[in-house]
């Protein structure tokens, strides 16, 4: 079961990346920061990049097919992390887990046990009831209760093109590609991608480099986490045994970093209740690798 430690630790890092995320969200735009933080990725993995090499057609298509389903991911859910709370925000990801199971049984042929189905489903009783907390939360800011309720249906939607995503990263890494080409041209798409959306939107520029110059090492710390949660998730989803059914929903546990650490550091509200539900997914997590 050394692909539950990596994966497990891939989800520590992301949940601490997620906090960053939020705080960079007062002061830039999504594409801001998705744009700034896949640059620097590049820059943090360019020491293993020795082994880089071109791709055949197909296995480029669907590379860069992978790349605009997470830049359309990361850019609707970092919109909905700049409205909504991070208690409520990064829940809506685990979303994904119902979007991968059928993917997996869709797509890979992948089949889950009785006792890991069960898991499951404690584990999404969890997230549902994080976000009966949110329709409380929403009460209490009745004049943006439709920006809330549009940054909640957009972090839903995030989380089928995360989905998808990561469902072509595990056909790609079952002997089509090696992590280290699949990391490096991941990000060169990311970086293209969010560069055309960055132009399209006609972002305000000089007011994102003016915050940039006070917040700049937030970003360094942010794609650290980062960098490191992607590869240990890339390792563990070369191992044979690592269902898919199974690897996405592990993943999906930085929510409870972001629920401890962004809730107290927010100082968000009904956090012990938010607390409780995460506990609820820990006891999911442990029938799932029983």
């Amino acid at each position: 079961m050394t692909w539950v430690i990596f994966i497990l630790f891939s989800a520590f890092t992301r949940g601490i990346g997620d906090v960053f995320y939020k705080k960079l969200s007062f002061d830039f735009t999504p594409q801001t920061i998705l744009l700034i933080s896949a640059f620097l990725n590049l820059v943090f993995l360019t020491p293993t990049f020795g082994g880089v090499g071109l791709l055949e057609t197909k296995l480029f298509i669907l590379v860069f097919l992978k790349a605009v389903a997470m830049t359309t991911g990361w850019l609707l859910f970092l919109y909905s992390l700049k409205k909504l709370p991070i208690s409520i925000a990064t829940p809506l990801q685990m979303l994904s887990t119902l979007f991968s199971i059928i993917f997996g049984f869709l797509f890979l042929k992948e089949s889950l046990t009785p006792l890991q189905s069960a898991g499951i489903i404690i584990l999404l009783s969890g997230v549902l009831s994080l976000q009966l907390l949110s329709k409380k939360e929403k009460k209490d800011a009745e004049t943006t209760n439709k920006i809330l309720s549009k940054a909640f249906f957009l972090g839903i939607i995030a989380s089928f093109f995360s989905a998808l995503s990561l469902t072509l990263d595990r056909y790609l890494l079952r002997d089509l590609i090696d992590p280290v080409n699949l990391q490096f041209w991941f990000y060169i798409f990311i970086l293209t991608n969010t560069l055309a959306v960055f132009l399209l939107l006609k972002t305000p520029a000089h007011k994102e480099v003016q915050n940039l110059r006070s917040k700049w090492w937030i970003f360094i710390i942010l794609s650290f986490f980062l960098v490191i949660s992607d590869k240990t998730y890339m390792i563990a989803a070369t191992y044979p045994l690592a269902l898919l059914g199974l690897l996405i929903p592990m993943k999906r546990l930085s929510i409870i970093v972001s629920v401890f650490i962004g809730g107290k550091a927010f100082k968000e509200k009904n956090l012990g209740s938010k607390i409780f539900a995460t506990l609820v997914m820990l006891a999911g997590l442990c029938l799932m690798v029983w």
